[in-house]
């Protein structure tokens, strides 16, 4: 009886009652990526590569390691007048407008060039007496078809459909379009034509458009309430989300699957008066909300300083650009004018002159720990996405280790060796269960095995006996 009682404590081990001790990952926000001193053009995009990540802009790129450190640095052999890059096929395309002034008219030239990773030229054509609008590239999106590039244009609502052999360049007004080519053209877009057409009296400026596979987000400014938001849109075009943010300035916002990210610029001087003053100061903040907008994490990010003047008109530095990378998010910002008085502050760093900065901000994970309560489980080094994880675990007096798991938030078992893993992009529970160490739990797989060989041998007994008996009764 009493052997047995040992039996039933473990088989009851290992159905543990499980104990949270959570811990959380807290890496370094704010890591800078700066040009150097002789890069000042507007930087249009970064894109995170397998390397790293690329910025360019309308005549260079300029490539970085994981950690920021400058790879290498391209020079176009000209200027884009409107350039970007495709990600599935790592070129860039290159739009430029030239003209000359004969006989009293303006002979326009369209330059359609193809660059590979380094700007080298693969494919080049030319396109006389036809012009182009100007291409704001924050106010602009670009597609492709399986035969096409496309290029809207949110500034005049034109739409520039380049063939991708470049034999083929034109601009149509939304006029000239069918409202099946609009969708067809447009894409995700499409909802922006969709809002003016069914609303030609809509005040707001939609200037900030992201999509993933189940929503867009649409970023606006209302002229008529001076107010800033988003909308968020299904891909059936129903609204499913309107807020209204408290900033009269523009925001720059992401979008993921469980919810969206915002750049605010908060007022900080009065505009009214800022323009007399010395200096100028707001703060950028950025928040992150879920679909019922509530917020989930909020994060300073920049305080804004300026001479009065300039600010009150130019406001010194512009967000460009949030995107959501592997492990975190980017923030692209420029200088649009020059502070002449104190340098622009983010955190504990200063940066100072015209350049360009990419802001590499990691996501933060969790790891939860579950035991039986007979041992604990420490974790001894924390680590981004990509990186390793060391934890240790150290059972009671009286008990050894028995079943140890590393799972992902969705259950997916990760390989460790020597208590070592990589950090997945998710939050991570470790879980260890842990069996009795006593003397006499020997005696007892002793005794079993013992038990076992016993009958075995009662059993071949009888049936030796059983056939002993048949053949004598035979006889």
């Amino acid at each position: 009886m009493k052997y047995l009682k040992k039996l039933v404590i473990l088989i009851i081990l290992f159905f543990p009652f499980l104990v949270n001790a959570k811990e959380n990952l807290n890496f370094e926000w704010g890591k800078y990526i700066d040009t150097d001193n002789e890069y000042t053009s507007y930087v249009i995009d970064v894109v995170e590569t397998e390397e790293g990540y690329l910025a360019y802009s309308y005549n260079y790129v300029i490539y970085y390691d994981k950690d920021g450190n400058i790879i290498n640095t391209e020079y176009l052999d000209g200027y884009c007048d409107y350039i970007k890059y495709d990600e599935s096929t790592n070129q860039f395309l290159c739009l430029y407008e030239d003209y000359e002034y004969v006989d009293g008219q303006s002979n326009y030239t369209i330059y359609l060039v193809l660059l590979d990773e380094e700007l080298n030229i693969l494919k080049y054509n030319e396109f006389k007496n036809t012009s182009m609008d100007y291409i704001y590239p924050n106010n602009s999106y670009f597609l492709e078809s399986k035969d096409n590039y496309i290029i809207i244009n949110l500034n005049n609502f034109n739409t520039i459909i380049v063939k991708k052999d470049l034999s083929i360049f034109n601009e149509y007004s939304i006029d000239e379009l069918t409202a099946d080519q609009v969708k067809e053209y447009w894409q995700d877009y499409y909802i922006i034509y969709k809002l003016y057409e069914e609303n030609p009296e809509n005040s707001k400026e939609y200037y900030n458009i992201v999509n993933n596979n189940q929503y867009t987000l649409l970023a606006y400014y209302d002229y008529k309430q001076k107010i800033s938001g988003i909308e968020i849109y299904d891909k059936n075009y129903n609204q499913i989300l309107d807020q209204q943010i408290n900033t009269t300035n523009q925001i720059i916002a992401e979008l993921t699957n469980d919810g969206y990210y915002i750049i605010t610029e908060n007022d900080i001087s009065d505009r009214d008066e800022c323009r007399y003053e010395d200096h100028c100061f707001s703060q950028l903040e950025l928040t992150k909300y879920n679909f019922q907008k509530e917020k989930e994490y909020s994060e300073e990010l920049q305080t804004l300083v300026s001479d009065g003047y300039e600010y009150y008109y130019n406001e010194g530095r512009k967000i460009t650009n949030l995107k959501k990378v592997n492990n975190g998010l980017i923030m692209l910002s420029n200088y649009i004018a020059s502070p002449k008085g104190k340098a622009v502050q983010n955190l504990d760093e200063v940066i100072t002159g015209e350049l360009p900065t990419i802001t590499k901000y990691y996501f933060t994970y969790d790891i939860s720990t579950k035991t039986d309560g007979n041992g604990t489980i420490k974790v001894l080094s924390t680590a981004k996405s990509g990186e390793g994880v060391t934890f240790e675990i150290t059972p009671k007096e009286g008990y050894v280790l028995g079943v140890v798991k590393v799972t992902d938030k969705d259950g997916n078992v990760l390989t460790f060796t020597d208590y070592k893993f990589t950090m997945p992009s998710s939050d991570v529970t470790i879980e260890a269960t842990f069996l009795p160490k006593n003397p006499e739990t020997s005696d007892l797989i002793t005794y079993i095995i013992l038990l076992f060989g016993l009958t075995t041998m009662f059993i071949i007994y009888i049936k030796n006996e059983q056939k002993r008996k048949y053949y004598k009764n035979i006889k």
